[in-house]
């Protein structure tokens, strides 16, 4: 994979330049060139849906109207993926220093001694906010822009959030390129944001939950829509377990953090336990460094409650859905509200019964006690209540099944790209002749 945006892999096809006045009309049938399309993904610790959800973007537009080319700041199995499938790719050297391992164990210890609250605990965040701006932000800003200048692109496409993506915006309006920029957190924008926020053509929020949050962020986007993640229904459906036939399993799946509640996935392990005593639990995923030792906590835990001999720790997994199809039944139990919840949509199209908490966007996707349950945050005794009906009722686990089937259809990837396509086309015909 080249470096500072160089295009990568086995393909290395040049699209001629168009003429600057080329229309900009994406009709069928239209004769122009397809649209270059940069989708712009920020994260450098770790790899989360976002990752998945610009897989889908970028594999499934049609591609006679775009030419998506994916910009990474970390070498990832993604991008892999990506190649094969004969689509150019970009690497950009990341100067997040506070990616560091090193920054991130000093400024935990640094923290831990200041307050997180009142005048100074604002004074301190504003302080990291302006130097990560400074030594981190503005050379990725630079970084992109010099990308969308020299690949000519037609539409920049920020695939996190407004606050995290402020600089990479920047770098659109400064180029004079239009910009869509997708919402996947619930985090309130600052000033800066904000001001960057009024040029974005489009906000495309990932939920009702987001959408709703977006009306108070500082959020100051003119078209917002909510457009749910994607999955490919059909390819998740030919997912075989990976592992043989065997004990009930009940797994969680995601990052290791406080907010998606595995504690109390451990807690409610105990309880299903006591009722059937051959249960196997598997936690899929791994903590970054700034939570190390939360997950130290949570193996105490499990070892506290003699829970590890059937406990399983796998590590973050590049394809987890085989392991995933293996469960009997998958639990999301965070105590925060969720901006979506594609491990939810992916064990609907995987057939999984699921137990999810019921706050912000897993409330969207599931139908309570039709495709899946939904449970208070932070209730072991409720979570471990839903495992074992669906352990113990046979015929319920196969109901949720087949309910679970049917919801998956309505994240699939055939309602999903038309309407990222519709907010592309929405974008450039509002550009037209109109320079940001």
């Amino acid at each position: 994979m080249a470096h500072d945006g160089d295009a990568v892999g086995s393909r290395r096809t040049t699209v001629a330049a168009a003429d600057e006045t080329e229309a900009t009309s994406l009709a069928p049938g239209d004769s122009t060139r397809p649209r270059r399309v940069l989708l712009v993904e920020n994260t450098v610790r770790g790899l989360g849906g976002s990752y998945e959800s610009l897989f889908v973007t970028a594999s499934s537009l049609d591609k006679t109207r775009f030419e998506p080319i994916p910009l990474f700041f970390q070498p990832n199995h993604f991008a892999e993926k990506l190649e094969a499938l004969g689509i150019r790719v970009l690497l950009a050297k990341s100067a997040h220093f506070w990616e560091k391992k090193r920054y991130i164990e000093k400024s935990t210890q640094v923290r831990a001694r200041l307050p997180r609250g009142g005048v100074l605990g604002a004074l301190r965040r504003r302080v990291v906010a302006f130097l990560r701006a400074i030594v981190g932000g503005i050379p990725m800003a630079w970084s992109v822009y010099k990308i969308l200048r020299r690949e000519r692109i037609d539409l920049l496409h920020s695939n996190n959030n407004l606050q995290r993506d402020s600089m990479v915006i920047l770098a659109g309006l400064v180029a004079g390129v239009p910009v869509v920029a997708h919402e996947r957190q619930l985090t309130r924008c600052s000033l800066l944001t904000r001001i960057l926020s009024s040029r974005v053509r489009a906000l495309v929020c990932i939920s009702g939950t987001v959408l709703e949050f977006a009306k108070t962020s500082g959020a100051r986007t003119a078209d917002r829509r909510c457009i749910y993640n994607a999955v490919d229904v059909k390819g998740l459906r030919a997912v075989q377990p990976s592992l043989p036939p065997g004990p009930a399993r009940i797994g969680i799946v995601g990052r290791i953090l406080p907010k998606k509640g595995q504690r109390f996935f451990i807690e409610a392990a105990a309880r299903v336990k006591e009722k059937i005593p051959k249960a196997e639990f598997y936690v899929i995923g791994e903590a970054t460094e700034e939570f190390r030792n939360y997950e130290e906590e949570l193996r105490a835990l499990v070892d506290s409650l003699s829970l590890g001999s059937c406990f399983h720790w796998t590590g973050y997994l590049d394809e987890p859905l085989a392991l995933m199809a293996s469960l009997d039944v998958i639990v999301h139990a965070a105590v925060e509200p969720e901006p979506f919840g594609r491990v939810i949509i992916e064990a609907l199209a995987l057939a999984r019964p699921i137990v999810a908490t019921a706050l912000g966007g897993p409330v969207e996707i599931i139908e309570d006690r039709i495709s899946g349950f939904l449970v208070p945050p932070g209730d072991a005794s409720a979570i471990a209540e839903k495992v074992l009906a669906l352990l113990e009722d046979s015929e319920l686990g196969s109901r949720m099944k087949a309910a679970a089937l049917r919801r998956a259809e309505d994240f699939g990837i055939d309602s999903y790209i038309p309407q990222i396509e519709a907010v592309y086309v929405d974008a450039l015909r509002l550009s037209k002749g109109r320079p940001t």
